[in-house]
């Protein structure tokens, strides 16, 4: 069940709508309601705490997750994509401003690939969308 809906912001604790069970934001389970009376004193909260991800990993100010606890490195998952990932986040000394809301897309492909057609590259533009 995903606790955490939003794209982006702070939040203090996290609440499951299915059960209503609260979250601290480090993944500590905080509350359930009607705790005592559902499960007496046989609960034991700590056995109970959001699972943590298994994979992940930042590369200049990213954050990438994985649920796979078996996953390549992100060194060797991003490969070449790297040197691309670096034109775009190198651009100035001051770093890059994420400005507006988050976009998001779903596509059933390598997310290289939109990556590097979404991200920074406005040159295939004049080709592949000239009648744009």
């Amino acid at each position: 069940m995903q606790v955490c809906r939003a794209e982006m912001g702070n939040a203090s604790h996290f609440r499951c709508p299915y059960h209503g069970w609260t979250y601290s934001n480090t993944g500590s389970l905080v509350g359930v309601p009607a705790g005592k009376d559902a499960y007496g004193n046989q609960l034991k909260k700590s056995d109970w705490n959001l699972r943590p991800m298994p994979n992940l990993a930042t590369y200049k100010g990213l954050i990438f997750g994985s649920l796979d606890p078996n996953a390549d490195s992100l060194e060797d998952y991003l490969g070449d994509m790297k040197f691309y990932l670096d034109i775009v986040l190198d651009r100035s000394e001051a770093g890059l401003q994420v400005v507006g809301a988050p976009q998001r897309w779903v596509v059933d492909a390598n997310w290289k690939l939109g990556a590097d057609n979404f991200v920074g590259d406005a040159y295939h533009t004049m080709m592949t969308h000239r009648s744009m």
